[in-house]
């Protein structure tokens, strides 16, 4: 478990840095990559929800894993001549029944 961080503490110690700051030119006099300082914008802009997603640990990869799942068992299930083949295959395949099989002895 991530342990919570003061408000305005960055990993690692780091100083946070106004992106309203940056410009063409970063303090030290070095030209600021624009890809860099869209970056930082893009992080300054969804600080709230990255810090939210650090402290608890949360991740959307598994509805992404699932849905992209869905979208292959569709592919497959096209010459299904029903809506519910689709439905009966994609419950077999990700909704955890295991139905025994005749002439199949469960291991256990």
């Amino acid at each position: 478990m991530v342990s919570p961080r003061p408000a305005g503490q960055l990993v690692g110690g780091a100083e946070p840095v106004d992106v309203a700051d940056l410009g063409d030119e970063d303090r030290s006099g070095h030209w600021a990559l624009p890809s860099f300082v869209d970056l930082a914008r893009k992080i300054t802009k969804h600080r709230a929800a990255i810090d939210a997603a650090l402290e608890h640990n949360m991740s959307n990869a598994l509805v992404e894993s699932t849905n992209t799942k869905i979208r292959l068992i569709t592919r497959i299930a096209f010459g299904f001549k029903s809506p519910e083949a689709l439905i009966a295959l994609a419950m077999l395949a990700l909704g955890g029944y295991r139905p025994s099989l005749p002439g199949r002895t469960a291991h256990g």
